[in-house]
């Protein structure tokens, strides 16, 4: 359990995050930066941290199977700058009761193409009425324990 840090977990290179619960953190649960391309979050439950449950700037990144729950921010907020020839693929994502929304993909591509939306993600009781950005979501099927 990783809990009550300034942020959870903070990556600067490629790694693998799995399994893990992850909360009460001050600012996010995850933080992958810029450049460390090929991640994998997969299997998580993150919530209650200050500010996204997993935040991912410009790093294509593989977040599967995750539960990102009320969370100050965004459940998962991923911004995509540049548009790499890697995409981004979140699926089978749970993400209810965060700030704004249950997951967002934020990106300044035109298309959009770079985003690998492979489905089975929910979210629901979030602050954003979408629930989700840029990302298909069912209401989620019931509220995922944090």
């Amino acid at each position: 359990m990783i809990t009550r840090n300034g942020t959870g977990v903070c990556v600067h290179l490629v790694a693998v995050i799995e399994e893990n619960v992850i909360r009460r953190n001050t600012f996010d649960g995850v933080a992958v930066s810029r450049g460390a391309d090929g991640m994998l979050i997969a299997g998580n439950r993150v919530s209650r941290n200050g500010e996204f449950g997993i935040f991912v700037n410009s790093s294509t990144t593989r977040i599967l199977r995750n539960t990102a729950n009320a969370n100050g921010r965004s459940g998962i907020y991923v911004f995509d700058q540049y548009g790499t020839f890697f995409p981004y693929w979140l699926e089978g994502i749970v993400a209810d009761r965060s700030g704004d929304y249950g997951i967002a993909y934020d990106h300044c591509i035109p298309d959009g193409a770079f985003g690998v939306d492979a489905g089975d993600n929910a979210a629901k009781h979030d602050g954003m009425a979408a629930q989700c950005l840029n990302i298909a979501c069912a209401f989620n099927r019931g509220l995922a324990q944090p």
